[in-house]
């Protein structure tokens, strides 16, 4: 029978474990972002992944099945933060035109903090297209219900194609931004991006 001493060195022992884990899975996220985003899905190699998180390879397939559900579960995982990010730095009691332009401020300062991780989440996206959206929190919901809050607006585009449109305007011109094709003033990126947005729209 073991006494206190011994559950109390028990649990310790689990605790460690517990964050040694939680440890090599942070680095194996920012390893699996990074090179998803400078090498693209099919360049992003297992091995590679595992080298730059500066773990075995084997050590991947212990957490994870394969390297698509990794892929997986750091794409869903990132999304989730992306929304939260976004959705907690809009302010629902403005007009809807201000949340919208909240709206691209908030996700151009995240693309500039996190480069890589947009780039990641952009990339992801479009390889695997919309099969996997309806597991995570989509950000771009957010434009949904910021462009339904316009009942009134009288837009140049059709209302189908209105939120589409942005995203597009949106996720191009990041992309363009943050591989240095565009003048590095953030200001003046976000001015012309509104104006954009504005424009074709109408709103």
């Amino acid at each position: 029978m073991q006494g206190g001493g011994g559950k109390m060195a028990q649990v310790e022992k689990r605790d460690k474990r517990r964050i040694r884990r939680q440890i090599t899975e942070g680095r194996i996220k920012k390893a699996v972002i990074k090179t998803v985003a400078e090498e693209g899905v099919k360049g992003a190699t297992t091995k590679k992944i595992a080298k730059v998180a500066g773990v075995s390879e084997a050590l991947l397939f212990k957490y994870y099945r394969d390297k698509e559900e990794l892929l997986m579960k750091i794409f869903i995982e990132t999304m989730n933060e992306l929304y939260e990010y976004l959705d907690t730095r809009i302010d629902k009691e403005a007009h809807p035109k201000a949340q919208l332009m909240q709206f691209i401020d908030n996700i151009v300062d995240y693309a500039l903090i996190n480069p890589h991780t947009i780039q990641f989440v952009f990339i992801m996206r479009s390889y695997y297209n919309m099969e996997i959206m309806k597991d995570v929190k989509r950000p771009f919901v957010i434009l949904d219900n910021i462009i339904n809050e316009l009942s009134d607006m009288k837009t140049r585009v059709e209302k189908p194609y209105v939120v589409p449109f942005i995203v597009s305007l949106i996720t191009r011109s990041l992309d363009f931004y943050l591989r240095g094709e565009l003048p590095s003033d953030v200001d003046r990126y976000k001015k012309n991006l509104k104006l954009a947005v504005e424009t074709c729209v109408g709103v």
